[in-house]
């Protein structure tokens, strides 16, 4: 008697084939009957149909994204399986400035420009079902700190004696977002000079005299 939509019982083979789109159980009666004597066997099977279902493997629920500013985030990929094993495509509500989603891989990449919290969801969608699920993430995009190691405080003294030459200062400074530094410098005594990050020189005025970092 009857079976699910879309599947098939090749009479001569026995062979039950098919695709169905329908969800739920189909009881079906098997017969088979010799060809000659025309006696039969009958066997009684159940086809259960299992809706398909959308898993989330990566990112996890609310996970945070951190980045800095102007500097590339660590890809992200957001990763979802279909229990029938079909395909998963890939989109998202929001995403900050300059960070994009690929719909076909799920890779999360970008160089973001705009400080801030940005709360995105992305949903995973199964090709052939449409079924589909959904994730919570937080993009955390961080202002960039500079940092000086080296004068290593603020109004730090750097003493020289005139006619003698100074020994050399080599400012050091880093980028949270791993950035390279420039630097500049004011209101140098005469006979020191800045190039580059190092300070030079030997002081022309007849005292000590302190030099200030800024």
């Amino acid at each position: 008697n009857a079976v699910p939509t879309g599947i098939d019982v090749n009479a001569t083979t026995g062979v039950i084939s098919g695709t169905v789109n329908t969800v739920g159980n189909t009881y079906t009666r098997l017969t088979a009957t010799a060809n000659t004597t025309t006696r039969t066997a009958i066997r009684d099977v159940v086809f259960n149909i299992n809706q398909d279902t959308v898993s989330w493997v990566t990112p996890t629920e609310n996970q945070v994204i951190s980045a800095y500013e102007y500097a590339a985030i660590s890809n992200v990929t957001a990763n979802a399986t279909s229990a029938a094993g079909f395909g998963v495509l890939y989109s998202a509500n929001a995403t900050p400035t300059g960070i994009t989603l690929n719909a076909n891989t799920g890779l999360i990449s970008g160089t973001p420009t705009t400080v801030g919290n940005t709360y995105a969801l992305l949903t995973a969608t199964a090709n052939t079902t449409s079924r589909s699920n959904t994730r919570n993430i937080i993009y955390n995009v961080n202002q960039d700190v500079v940092t000086f190691s080296n004068p290593a405080s603020n109004n730090s003294t750097i003493s020289l004696t005139q006619s003698v030459a100074m020994t050399n200062v080599t400012l050091a400074a880093t980028s949270a977002a791993g950035f390279g530094v420039q630097y500049s410098v004011t209101n140098l005594p005469t006979g020191v000079s800045f190039s580059g990050n190092t300070i030079s020189g030997t002081r022309s005025e007849e005292h000590t005299s302190e030099l200030q970092s800024h």
